[in-house]
């Protein structure tokens, strides 16, 4: 009796201990397949892109406005054309998207602070990004652009205009800015970045949350504007949750 009740009890806890490592590989399991199933994905040619690089063309659809104060005055800058540098797309394997590139904005200026001119062309510094999700009615995505190094994206120069400038001098640009990707969920021959005039100010990288803003000499900015963007080659691409 006493020994096939040992046998008993040994087989219930070896039933217990194979249940539980049945239990913590399904836990592990699922958390795999969900740190997999985080997106969104650049996909190229109706593969998702997941190594390797693809030259990325932009081009503004309009003119480019940048809001924010500089010695305490309200300053607008507004730039009618705009190039991108060394701009790609990146495959980052089961990552989020992510990507690289510079912006050169000419034909700037300022139409707030008078006698002050903006200095021909704003060089931004090379920037990376990564593909985001936002909230906003539901789940959207976007593409966050944050510098390479350090926290300038960009330096805006002031000058003399048509009189002595009482504002001149450089004044940088700092932290993070997103734009909304349309279309979503299909690939075309253009998609757009939609910088909008209300700031993305939440995004969801890798499942977790960043506030992210843009400051102007210390004090709160923004961006707006539209970019059509499309790959050098002439290739389809587009952004997916999977």
């Amino acid at each position: 009796m006493g020994s096939d009740r040992t046998k008993g009890i040994s087989m219930f806890k070896t039933k217990a201990a194979l249940l539980g490592a049945l239990g913590l590989m399904m836990v592990i399991g699922v958390a795999v397949s969900s740190a997999q199933a985080l997106g969104p994905y650049w996909h190229v040619n109706g593969a998702k892109l997941t190594q390797g690089e693809k030259q990325v063309k932009v081009q503004p659809k309009g003119n480019l406005v940048f809001k924010g104060k500089i010695v305490a005055l309200p300053f607008t800058m507004e730039c009618a054309y705009s190039s991108g540098d060394n701009g790609a797309i990146e495959g980052n394997g089961n990552s989020q998207g992510q990507g690289k590139g510079e912006a050169n904005l000419s034909e700037c200026k300022s139409t707030s602070i008078s006698k002050c001119a903006v200095e021909e062309s704003v060089f931004t510094n090379q920037f990376k990004t990564h593909l985001v999700t936002f909230s906003g009615g539901q789940s959207k995505y976007a593409i966050l652009l944050e510098p390479q190094q350090g926290t300038t994206l960009a330096t805006i120069t002031l000058i003399n205009g048509s009189e002595k400038c009482v504002a001149a001098g450089e004044f940088p640009v700092t932290g993070s800015v997103a734009a909304e990707i349309t279309p979503k969920e299909i690939e075309t021959g253009e998609g757009q970045l939609n910088f909008p005039s209300t700031p993305i100010t939440t995004v969801s990288l890798e499942g977790v949350e960043r506030k992210i803003s843009l400051t102007l000499g210390g004090a709160a900015a923004s961006f707006n504007g539209i970019y059509g963007a499309r790959l050098d080659g002439g290739e389809t691409a587009g952004v997916f949750g999977t």
